[in-house]
């Protein structure tokens, strides 16, 4: 009961059954409208966001992996030099000069071939507690105010066979020669001792992964950096800033990712603001980290919405058309069934039946009004027969 009472309450807000029917057709296609628009929005941005994390999740792990493969080609030269021989005899090996000399001769060689042939290779050098050293084919020499022992580097490669990776840092270790480079050390094992007596490097020129990271960005205000296994920075675009502490970044929420994962930060506003996408290497344990911000990816986001907004205008113009024309032929039975009856209340029972345009509740209310009207004008007839009748 009381749902049929607040229906009639609602009907009863405008005079005539086309206003209402029309404006609760238009008010159920505004409500439809917006619903669309706010679900369409929502799924725009979801998979704008989710197409962004997928590409640069795509572009990280390609960058890692030419990373990597730098890294095996400077792995695949230290193994190359050690196991060659020459450099055995040259840091252990007790033999007479000339045969020194042509082990030197030999070294200096494949050093000056790799470093002129390669623009990747910083340096190259092999070298002995006792200062003995060749590097760059033997042109550059140590820098006599740093000691071997307090180079990081080369105590842990003198402490074991593995090769030892650093992050990005100045080269001090040889004299007037201050590059950025990555170095990857490795000890030199005497093979009457067992022991390692030397050590070996080579340094990967910083412009490489510097060339590498940019080539890769984003957009505009994107960038790529990495950090080692231990967070240090191994190459970012505001390296400097972040020494001089002017800048910082996000390295603790990056170390707790995990390998092929993304997270997204805050802004102050409570709004998205960067998308980071964290790629580990399995054989550096670097991770490469590909930073996008949120406004880039959606910068056609206003116009999306204005699309997304035409396009609802101009569908609730053509309903409200639609609605219009609906709405009239509904009511124009109802409108004729009106004005028969106002002809009725006046007496008038001529010319007043209603054309029948279907048979559902209108029509069968239409037919039962000519019925009506049918019959009441045979009693008049009928009235006016006995009257006479009587006269007579």
């Amino acid at each position: 009961m009381s749902e049929e009472k607040g229906c009639f309450t609602v009907l009863s807000l405008f005079k005539s059954v086309k206003t209402t029917v029309l404006c609760l057709f238009s008010l159920l296609i505004i409500i439809t409208m917006a619903i669309f628009f706010l679900i369409s929005m929502d799924y725009t941005e979801k998979t704008i966001l989710e197409n962004s994390t997928d590409y640069t999740s795509r572009l990280v792990r390609q960058l890692n992996r030419d990373i990597d493969s730098y890294i095996d080609y400077m792995e695949n030269i230290s193994s190359m030099v050690i196991q060659g021989g020459d450099v055995q005899k040259y840091l252990f090996a007790e033999m007479p000069e000339e045969d020194m000399e042509e082990a030197y001769g030999r070294i200096v060689a494949q050093f000056n071939t790799i470093v002129e042939t390669r623009q990747d290779i910083s340096n190259i050098a092999v070298v002995a507690p006792d200062g003995k050293a060749i590097i760059n084919g033997g042109r550059d020499r140590l820098n006599e105010n740093v000691d071997l022992e307090e180079v990081e580097w080369y105590r842990e490669a003198m402490q074991t066979t593995d090769s030892i990776l650093t992050a990005s840092h100045v080269q001090y270790v040889i004299r007037n020669n201050y590059k950025w480079v990555v170095t990857l050390g490795k000890g030199i094992k005497d093979s009457d001792t067992g022991e390692n007596g030397g050590g070996f490097f080579i340094d990967l020129n910083y412009k490489l992964l510097k060339d590498l990271c940019e080539n890769n960005s984003l957009a505009v205000n994107s960038y790529v950096f990495i950090v080692d296994k231990s967070g240090k920075i191994i190459y970012h675009p505001k390296q400097q800033l972040l020494y001089n502490g002017l800048t910082t970044e996000r390295i603790d929420e990056v170390m707790g990712c995990g390998s092929d994962g993304y997270f997204i930060t805050r802004d102050s506003g409570g709004k998205e603001g960067k998308l980071y996408t964290v790629s580990v290497s399995e054989k550096t344990g670097w991770r490469v980290v590909g930073v996008a911000d949120i406004s880039e990816l959606m910068k056609n986001k206003e116009k999306t919405e204005y699309i997304y907004m035409f396009t609802s205008a101009i569908l609730l113009c053509m309903a409200v058309v639609l609605a219009t024309f609906f709405t009239t032929a509904i009511t124009r039975p109802i409108k004729e069934l009106k004005d028969s009856m106002k002809e009725v209340e006046r007496g008038n029972l001529e010319n007043t039946a209603v054309a029948i345009y279907s048979n559902n509740e209108l029509g069968s209310l239409g037919n039962s009004f000519n019925l009506m009207t049918a019959r009441i004008r045979e009693l008049m007839a009928q009235n006016i027969y006995e009257e006479e009748e009587k006269r007579k």
